[in-house]
């Protein structure tokens, strides 16, 4: 496994929007060390895992927007992205 804080290889941050009484959220409030798991289900069975340090930002409507609708993009037309990123 990789870990970034011996490679200084931090390329990047991953944002994930969940509601500030959530489980997750009052977890990463009580401690903050994250990982993430990505499982490929398609025999050889591959995965990564993905350690850090999470941080809770205030909600942004515009921020929320931004990313909501970029990330609907790749699963609906451009064209109805924006109504499902309104969701948030």
């Amino acid at each position: 496994m990789l870990d970034y804080r011996k490679t200084g290889d931090n390329t990047g941050n991953i944002y994930f929007t969940t509601g500030s009484s959530s489980i997750k959220a009052k977890n990463i409030q009580r401690d903050n060390r994250v990982r993430l798991c990505i499982d490929d289900q398609i025999p050889l069975f591959s995965f990564v895992v993905i350690r850090g340090i999470a941080k809770i930002f205030p909600y942004r409507k515009r921020q929320v927007l931004k990313w909501a609708t970029k990330i609907t993009e790749r699963y609906v037309r451009k064209k109805n992205a924006k109504p499902y990123g309104e969701r948030w």
